[in-house]
């Protein structure tokens, strides 16, 4: 029993041990933190009127577009605004609006209309604990970015008008304002304050209070901009807001207008509506699609997000959420070099994944989310049998052409040549299903469904034709050529039908029907002209002919 107790107490030793060595490998280097938020800091200068006077203090870049948060005291002098100017880096940003501020917190938010500024990562706990290790970054006496380590030696601290503070060890010094306090991942928990007393204790401003003042000039912005929308449009739709004082007419002339593709109408007409009844989840979710298509695509997600908090049941927008991301990642991998996506990363696949599995989770027959799931993983992740488990999943939900003309393509990627076949032959089976899909914006457009049947045929025969099957490759080469053609996609069509045509005529040759290969040849050259490689095979089958 002894031997038992022993085993027992060292078995729980170990498992300590590991899971404590688990804890550590969770928490970075001070080289890894510096790293990590070295693009993220600010120094900040403020000039007065009337005065040689400049304030210099630090500031965190809190998102994407731009908004840098800060110290109210830096801006808290009796004379006007000369100038606030932005160094990040050896950038030196002029173009900065102050957006926000909170007097009682001290704290002032900035929008620099620069979208090339990498954003901080923004802890989600603030559970902290007393000897907690944390550091600091900022700018002391002008000194871009110093890296300080300290402790967290006390908290919900109350200094004057200011409450709930984090006060700490890790020096700071006049400069400081406005720099961030971080937990030992690299991500933001406060925001300094630099020396509150005159004995020189250091205290930060907790992201719980930071994050109400950033969501608030967050708000303002998006209302900005929705009001020159507003300004810019209001002339060419032609009426004044005073004349539709009811909002159900406004809610309506917005759907007229979403319907029509005149997004910037509908953004109109669905703001004056808000105006007037905020509280209308329908109309932010409706604002958010237009803000969408009118490519202001950050501002639809915080349209959508502020719908998602008044109904956590909109499996919809969970999707089109995922998808923005997923779509932003794309561009991104597509043209790297534009600076408007400058500061996307992996992440935005997480958050893509993490939406549509958020769809599954609601909603379990949400097809169009596993289309995406298979595409996000195949073509950004690389894991083709992910992507496979996840069409798997669809098909067995619905049985529709183009999924098993996807599945077809991620066996070939397997090199599972026979089953890529039969996924073929399932598509065209299953193809007049295809009007089932719905609300999937990177694959499939229902009103141009022959373009994909014609895939469906043409692929098909093609294997066929390389395994010498060429009769059966000449019924599906025959019925990609009498489709009919989609009119927005004729082109994409008429490709088609063009190598659908010079396949089946190779058929015919290879079975010595020559005057059908003829046929297709000259059927060919009717289409596309008299070029070179047509007319020399034009004139070898007649050779054939002759003989």
């Amino acid at each position: 029993m002894r031997i038992s107790k022993i085993n027992l107490i060292i078995a729980c030793s170990i498992l300590l041990m590991f899971e404590f060595k688990l804890t550590l490998t969770q928490e970075l280097t001070p080289v890894e933190i510096f790293n990590k938020t070295d693009s993220s800091l600010v120094m900040i200068f403020v000039k007065f009127i009337g005065t040689d006077t400049i304030s210099q203090g630090s500031g965190v870049i809190a998102d994407e577009r731009g908004i840098i948060i800060t110290n109210h005291h830096l801006i808290d002098k009796k004379n006007d605004i000369d100038f606030i100017k932005i160094v990040h880096k050896s950038d030196t940003i002029t173009n900065i609006r102050i957006i926000g501020s909170d007097v009682k917190n001290d704290l002032l938010i900035l929008k620099a209309f620069d979208y090339t500024l990498k954003p901080i990562n923004w802890a989600e706990k603030q559970n902290h604990q007393v000897g907690e290790t944390i550091y600091t970054i900022s700018s002391p006496k002008g000194l871009e970015n110093t890296l300080s380590i300290g402790i967290i030696s006390g908290l919900d601290r109350k200094i004057d008008v200011n409450s709930n503070l984090i006060q700490f060890t890790a020096d700071v010094q006049p400069g400081s304002s406005g720099g961030a306090l971080l937990n030992s991942k690299g991500e933001l928990i406060g925001i300094i304050v630099s020396k509150v007393l005159k004995n020189e204790i250091n205290f930060a401003i907790p992201i719980s209070i930071v994050w109400n003042t950033y969501t608030k000039a967050s708000q303002f912005v998006i209302q900005q901009k929705l009001d020159v929308l507003s300004n810019d449009y209001k002339n060419r739709v032609n009426i004044y807001v005073e004349d539709l004082n009811d909002t159900i007419d406004l809610y309506q002339k917005g759907n007229e207008s979403f319907q029509k593709g005149d997004f910037a109408d509908a953004i109109f007409y669905y703001t004056l509506y808000l105006e007037k009844n905020s509280g209308d989840e329908k109309v932010y979710y409706q604002r958010g699609r237009s803000l969408f298509g009118f490519n202001y695509d950050s501002l639809a997600i915080l349209d959508y997000s502020k719908c998602f908090e008044m109904n956590h049941n909109r499996v919809d927008l969970l999707f089109d959420i995922g998808w923005y991301y997923e779509t932003y990642f794309d561009n991104y991998v597509s043209f790297p070099n534009e600076p408007y996506y400058s500061f996307v990363d992996s992440s935005y696949l997480e958050k893509a994944s993490s939406y549509f599995k958020k769809c599954i989770d609601f909603n379990p027959d949400y097809v169009t989310a596993y289309i995406e799931l298979a595409f996000l993983y195949n073509w950004n992740l690389k894991k083709v049998d992910s992507s496979l488990v996840f069409i798997n999943k669809a098909l067995q939900r619905n049985k529709v052409g183009f999924l098993y003309y996807k599945r077809s393509y991620y066996n070939e990627l397997l090199g599972r040549l026979d089953e890529k076949y039969s996924d073929l032959s399932n598509a065209i089976n299953y193809r007049f299903n295809d009007s089932l899909i719905t609300n999937c914006p990177m694959y499939w457009w229902p009103e141009h469904k022959n373009m994909y049947w014609g895939w469906y045929f043409i692929t098909r025969g093609k294997i066929d034709f390389n395994l010498k099957r060429f009769r059966k490759a000449i019924k599906d080469f025959s019925s990609c050529i009498e489709l009919k053609i989609d009119s927005e996609y004729d082109l994409m069509d008429e490709s088609n039908k063009n190598e659908a045509l010079s396949l089946r005529s190779e058929c015919y040759y290879n079975l010595e029907e020559y005057e059908n290969a003829l046929e297709d040849i000259e059927s060919l050259i009717k289409k596309n002209g008299e070029k070179d490689e047509l007319l020399k095979r034009q004139n070898q089958i007649k050779r054939k002919i002759v003989k």
